[in-house]
C-alpha cells in the first residue's frame, strides 16, 4: 500500500472519501455510492465484520480505498478533482429507522 501513496501525490496533501473518488472515476453509476454498493462492487468479503461499529467501518473503508487506488492506477488517474458540477447520490435513511418523539 506505501507504493500507491507515493504514486498519488496529492493523497499525501488531502484527506479524501472513497466514495466522491469512486464517482469521480464512474460518472456512468446512477446508483446511491453506499458502502453497502461499494461492498457489493468490490466484492469484498465483510463476513464476520459487525457493520456499523465505527473501528471495524474504519476497516471497511480502508479496503475499499485500497481497491478504489488501485482502480486509479490501473486507469492512470494520479489526481482527484472535486467537481462542484457533479453530485453523489445520498444514502436516505428509511423511515422505519426514524424515531419519533413521543406526542407526534
Amino acid at each position: 500500500m506505501e507504493r500507491k501513496f507515493s504514486k498519488i501525490c496529492f493523497l499525501q496533501r488531502f484527506q479524501t472519501r472513497p466514495k466522491a473518488m469512486f464517482t469521480y472515476i464512474h460518472p456512468e453509476v446512477t446508483d446511491v455510492v453506499s458502502t453497502d454498493f461499494l461492498i457489493r462492487y468490490y466484492n469484498l468479503n465483510t463476513e464476520g465484520i459487525h457493520r456499523h461499529d465505527a473501528l471495524e467501518d474504519c476497516g471497511i473503508i480502508a479496503r475499499i480505498f485500497e481497491c478504489v487506488l488501485e482502480e486509479y492506477e490501473q486507469r492512470g488517474v494520479d489526481h482527484f478533482t472535486a467537481d462542484s458540477g457533479k453530485r453523489m447520490k445520498r444514502f436516505v435513511i428509511p423511515e422505519m429507522y426514524l424515531t419519533k418523539e413521543k406526542g407526534d
